[in-house]
């Protein structure tokens, strides 16, 4: 019985397939068949018609061409006009200008502190000046001054690279990057954002992504124009020497040009350039910088361990206790608890801020902050021992010794009088 069921089945399973093959050559057959009739058909017209009456068909479908084309072209231009802005001005793009600008600010900054190094005559020079010429580091003075994290980090030993990388990048930041294309053409930028509040308010209302792409198009077109390039070369000659006479006093004996032309080639025109990148881009591109470090009224600091480690995870920590080595919460054997991490932890300054973005989505959707570059800092991260041992061994820095010429009773004091008599961040508990 099971083997007459099989072969039925089987018998069945042919007959199917049999039966689907006939479909698909009966297709086929009516397809020619149309296709012949077609062919027949136009035959016959050719024939039958005149040759004035074939040359009127041809001019009447060259005519339709034309025109089909010509609204083809209108509707790909109509198309074209109402796709957003679309750069290519990702995090990624922007990480790596902000990583080469950090980068050229660091070699920059080391090219004139090396000088020093282990050169005790050049000290001599640097420190006599000081006496004979205090007015010379009045910049310098005026920009750390205002810094809490830089007043108290600059006693820590081997900081002098670490601070005049912070002042930079901070000079960089309120100068430059908190200022729509860094202040030039300010009329122009004006007009745009005047304009872009009031698309905000039209009806039908427009949604913030194509306002923000509009604003992105609209700025990369100001950049583009001959009046900005003038100008640009202009403000850039104009920042470089603001940024380098802070330094004036700490460069090689070369030529005053060449330190110049260097500040301009190697810190000016890269940041220039990160801050058109960024305001040319849909998205809100920022620098974020928390110093975790202020004087209270009684000229007593607050290093900010408890704020600090609450931020732990969005930060870049360098241990100055373990030669600069990356800090990773992750790989500290035994993890040390939350009480034992505040007493271990020693924050010594901020060297470069957080990049941050505000990724602006289709219609009105703008996403959480993320961090495109997290804030760099210099911690001491270790025992009350091996900190004193640091304190001990180490040299003071350039900028230690300078302010303590400046601040010789005769010349009196401000800040820097209780700063550079009070006791370093390291050495607290």
């Amino acid at each position: 019985m099971q083997r007459e069921i099989g072969s039925l089945r089987k018998q069945l399973s042919e007959s199917s397939s049999h039966l689907n093959q006939a479909e698909r050559v009966a297709q086929q057959n009516r397809i020619e068949m149309q296709r012949l009739t077609e062919n027949c058909r136009t035959n016959h017209i050719v024939k039958t018609s005149g040759d004035g009456d074939l040359k009127a068909v041809l001019n009447a479908l060259q005519e339709e061409n034309q025109s089909l084309k010509k609204n083809l072209d209108d509707a790909r231009s109509h198309i074209f006009s109402l796709q957003p802005y679309i750069t290519d001005m990702t995090p990624e793009r922007i990480g790596t200008l902000f990583d080469d600008l950090m980068s050229n600010v660091m070699e920059w900054v080391t090219e004139f502190v090396d000088q020093f190094q282990d050169n005790r005559s050049r000290i001599d020079e640097l420190l006599s000046l000081a006496k004979r010429k205090p007015g010379e580091f009045a910049k310098l003075r005026k920009q750390i001054e205002r810094h809490d994290d830089l007043s108290s980090g600059c006693l820590s030993p081997d900081t002098d690279i670490d601070i005049f990388v912070a002042i930079t990048t901070r000079w960089l930041d309120e100068n430059m990057f908190q200022t729509v294309l860094c202040g030039i053409t300010p009329q122009c930028v004006e007009v745009i954002t005047y304009i872009e509040a009031s698309m905000q308010k039209l009806e039908p209302k427009r949604d913030l992504y194509a306002i923000r792409s509009w604003r992105a198009e609209t700025l990369n077109a100001l950049i583009a124009s001959s009046e900005y390039q003038r100008t640009r070369r202009v403000h850039a000659e104009r920042l470089t020497i603001a940024l380098a006479d802070i330094f004036k006093p700490f460069r090689k004996q070369q030529d005053k040009q060449e330190y110049y032309r260097s500040c301009l080639r190697e810190i000016i025109m890269p940041a220039l350039e990160l801050d058109e990148a960024m305001s040319t881009s849909i998205h809100h591109y920022y620098l974020d910088l928390d110093p975790y470090a202020n004087f209270n009224t009684k000229q007593e600091l607050n290093i900010g361990a408890p704020d600090l480690i609450e931020k732990l995870s969005q930060l870049k920590l360098e241990n100055i206790l373990q030669n600069r080595k990356t800090l990773v919460l992750a790989k500290l054997q035994p993890c040390p608890s939350r009480e034992e991490f505040q007493q271990m932890l020693v924050n010594v300054a901020t060297i470069a801020p957080a990049l941050r973005m505000k990724q602006v989505g289709m219609g009105d959707a703008i996403r959480p902050t993320t961090i495109v570059r997290p804030q760099h800092m210099l911690v001491a991260f270790g025992s009350q021992e091996q900190r004193e041992n640091y304190l001990n061994n180490g040299e003071p820095t350039l900028i230690t010794q300078v302010f303590h010429v400046l601040n010789n009773p005769s010349r009196g004091g401000s800040l820097w009088s209780s700063v550079v008599g009070c006791t370093t961040p390291l050495a607290l508990g």
